[in-house]
């Protein structure tokens, strides 16, 4: 499995390719996962030591190869530099190491030089090469960043990405709705499967919901970049600050990312004195931090790919696994929340809404909040067990073995 944001659960980050693996090997398998050593929310090397190119690692019976990559500081050149870095390490010396033929390489795609490199070394070592579609490069570019359809990288991206689509044997895509983007690009018969992100509901046991807190915690906890539009929660803090529940209603961002220390600045200077900061913690600690959630936010930016292809986000469903009500704060064509009916739902572009959900729930009684948070639970566990996920992955792999 090759990504360069994968992580261990000594980090902090979203563990979906170590939580495939470590089921995977349950079932007989053997898994390596190919890592960059650079950290993708800390943006720093957190594997390597100077002078180290590689580094492997056993977890829990998954192996780890750490490859050397680049550290960056913005969304610019030295993050495509890092990206560069990292394909090259993955098709020039990862094959030097000795890990043996594998059957089946599974390239990723946070970004798609990687996933090509992925592709490129499957062909080399004669394995069977599936697309994991977890980000829809280069439409982020032009979405999020605001480059031109047009612009040079925009255009090579594309390239890239139709290649893959047509060189995968099998493609695994997270949003609900990836095939019609597969489809867009001009590919209809490749075999397409939705597997979601996911949560190990058997080593997280949900937190006893607690009582009556005073004041109540909203949390989010998650990245802090620009595509997660943490400024709406902030809009909707000020908002708070002025309604009766100001005392007895605060908000906790917890987690890391590019965009943290903006946000702080924001809250100091405009007074948001019911607005807390905590840091990011490994995958390991995760269940402690819940635990002082009696409710979870979950927030996205709006763009039009979240509306057409569906998003599944593995920190919902952490938020879901920890049995507390959550406000929805997405535009996207799926809504899990409003499935499990287990929170109240708002406009992302509405800190209004945003107020008004968070209100709607902290004025619950303790019994309400606790029964979302039992449905929240229920659902995670029917729909997003990486035992089941595992599984789906298991018959994809050979389904490309066989192809």
């Amino acid at each position: 499995m090759v990504n360069p944001n994968a992580v261990d659960p000594s980090q902090p980050g979203g563990t979906r390719h170590y939580c495939l693996a470590e089921k995977l090997v349950g079932l007989g398998h053997e898994v390596t996962v190919i890592g960059s050593s650079i950290h993708y929310s800390i943006r720093e090397d957190t594997h390597l030591s100077s002078g180290e190119t590689y580094r492997i690692q056993d977890c829990d019976g998954v192996r780890f190869v750490w490859l050397k990559s680049i550290p960056y500081k913005s969304n610019s050149v030295g993050r495509v530099c890092s990206m560069l870095k990292f394909a090259h390490s993955v098709r020039r010396q990862l094959p030097k190491l000795g890990l043996g033929a594998p059957d089946v390489i599974l390239g990723s795609v946070p970004d798609l030089f990687s996933a090509y490199a992925a592709q490129r070394l499957s062909r080399q070592m004669g394995a069977a090469f599936v697309l994991e579609v977890r980000d829809l490069w280069p439409s982020s570019l032009v979405e999020v960043a605001g480059l031109s359809n047009r612009h040079p990288l925009v255009m090579l991206m594309g390239r890239i990405e139709r290649y893959l689509y047509r060189k995968a044997r099998e493609i695994i895509t997270l949003m609900p709705e990836g095939r019609l983007r597969i489809a867009e690009c001009g590919v209809h018969d490749r075999n397409v499967t939705w597997i979601p992100n996911g949560v190990d509901t058997t080593n997280m046991s949900a937190p006893e919901y607690p009582g009556v807190h005073n004041p109540l915690t909203a949390m989010y906890a998650g990245a802090h970049g620009d595509a997660n539009g943490l400024d709406a929660v902030l809009d909707a803090a000020a908002l708070l600050l002025e309604t009766p529940c100001a005392q007895s209603l605060r908000i906790c961002l917890a987690g890391s990312g590019p965009a943290k220390a903006r946000l702080a600045k924001r809250v100091e200077d405009e007074g948001l004195t019911n607005v807390s900061f905590e840091d990011a913690v490994p995958k390991s600690q995760m269940r402690d931090l819940y635990a002082k959630a009696d409710m979870f936010i979950f927030v996205l930016r709006p763009l039009r790919l979240f509306e057409v292809y569906g998003v599944s986000p593995n920190k919902l469903y952490e938020y879901m696994a920890a049995a507390r009500p959550i406000v929805f704060a997405c535009s996207s064509g799926n809504n899990p929340v409003a499935e499990a009916q287990c929170g109240v739902s708002a406009d992302p572009r509405s800190p209004q809404e945003i107020t008004d959900a968070l209100r709607t729930i902290s004025e619950m009684s303790a019994e309400e909040r606790a029964a979302m948070g039992a449905r929240a639970r229920e659902y995670a566990e029917r729909n997003h067990s990486f035992d089941a996920l595992a599984r789906k992955a298991e018959a994809v792999f050979e389904r490309a073995m066989n192809g």
